[in-house]
């Protein structure tokens, strides 16, 4: 079965094409802001976990046990190597990486920029992965009073 030639779009992937909504003309500023939305907040919730974690104190019926869960520097590595990713990625221009031949009169700035894309993409991945070992390890035998600050370190690295 073949889609008639009027209704043919070579730049189509899928059969049945999206409806027309009012804000799918905006919808690169919307992703924007939305993802910069999520960015912050997952940033504000683990603040406020980490706020919480310092001042957290032993249970009432077991004064002399430990608090069972603190937000460490391990807790942030999988934040600051998602971040670092985003960034990298963020700040790669998009001509370099587009241009087939030399830019700038430089032969080896597309391999450059392909390669830091690269690093970008394997900082977020590694942060991804760090983070579910993370959860794993610092939930397991946790109290769901707990969850708060086991899970939202993990969300800000999610958001990215």
């Amino acid at each position: 079965m073949s889609v008639p030639r009027a209704e043919y779009d070579p730049r189509r992937i899928f059969l049945i094409s999206c409806p027309s909504l009012p804000f799918f003309k905006h919808r690169r500023a919307v992703g924007i802001y939305t993802a910069g939305a999520l960015f912050a907040l997952a940033h504000a919730m683990f603040f406020d976990a980490c706020a919480l974690s310092a001042h957290a104190k032993p249970p009432k019926d077991a004064p002399h046990d430990t608090v069972p869960v603190h937000v460490t520097f391990v807790d942030w590595l999988p934040g600051i190597f998602t971040t670092l990713g985003l960034l990298i990625i963020n700040l790669i221009d998009k001509e370099r990486l587009l241009s087939e031949g030399s830019y700038g009169g430089e032969p080896n700035i597309i391999w450059r920029a392909r390669l830091f894309l690269f690093i970008g993409f394997a900082l977020m991945a590694g942060g991804l992965a760090g983070s579910v070992v993370r959860i794993c390890v610092v939930s397991r035998g946790k109290g769901a009073d707990r969850l708060f600050i086991s899970v939202t370190p993990r969300a800000q690295v999610y958001r990215a």
